[in-house]
């Protein structure tokens, strides 16, 4: 599974784990409100490091 940052404007951002992009996507939306389009979401590894560890302390953590 892969780490990812999952954020829509105006409704914080949360770090999901999931198997694909949309998965996370999905998990995300069982939990907030909106649409799917409505959210945006980016491979955590894909960050610099001291990036990684600062969206994650600033992210709501949401359990596979």
């Amino acid at each position: 599974m892969k780490t990812f940052i999952v954020f829509r404007a105006g409704h914080g951002q949360f770090i999901v784990q999931a198997e694909t992009l949309v998965r996370a996507i999905q998990s995300v939306l069982m939990r907030a409100d909106g649409f799917a389009r409505d959210w945006t979401a980016h491979d955590l590894s894909t960050y610099p490091q001291h990036l990684q560890a600062r969206l994650t302390r600033e992210s709501t953590i949401i359990g596979a």
